[in-house]
């Protein structure tokens, strides 16, 4: 039952954008296996110190021989290991879709913005837009702030790139 004040959270698990489990705990948690092959991995338990978490790298799955701690998938990991809610550990990992009638429509292009300063606000959100593709790259899995930050970027470029009357 959820305490009184707290709404339930506006979105929806979408489990097709769980990030990979071997790229998620070794980037976004830290953990080294022991084994460079196979789909059961060993690990330190990050609950008690013990060589004894065995994970799962096609489900995610996890258990530690030594004390107990198990999960299902990395969401179940984040949950324990983080002390998280499902939707906060879903958001965490970037899987939790928000209600996209509680989103502000895009905005409409701005009038009399000289080339120059829109051509600056294109520089920045290139910026960001590289550097997070890049982080992407390197492993990182974008929280839900990260993911719309880049769809409000990808957003402003077009509807800066796009001429007055909407044809390219």
């Amino acid at each position: 039952m959820r305490p009184a004040g707290n709404p339930a959270p506006r979105g929806r698990f979408d489990r097709g954008l769980l990030p990979d489990p071997e790229t998620y705990y070794i980037a976004t948690e830290g953990l080294a296996f022991r084994e460079k092959r196979g789909t059961w991995r060993t690990a330190d338990c990050p609950w008690h110190g013990g060589q004894s978490l065995r994970i799962n790298l096609a489900s995610g799955a996890y258990a530690c021989m030594g004390c107990g701690e198990r999960g299902g998938d990395v969401i179940a990991f984040a949950m324990n290991r983080h002390g998280l809610t499902f939707v906060e550990a879903a958001r965490r990992l970037g899987c939790w879709v928000e209600d996209r009638s509680a989103i502000a429509p895009p905005p409409t292009r701005p009038a009399g913005l000289s080339a120059a300063d829109a051509l600056a606000l294109i520089a920045v959100d290139a910026e960001l837009l590289a550097i997070e593709a890049l982080r992407v790259a390197n492993g990182h899995v974008l929280d839900q702030n990260a993911r719309q930050a880049i769809i409000d970027a990808a957003r402003r470029v077009l509807l800066l790139a796009t001429p007055p009357g909407g044809r390219r």
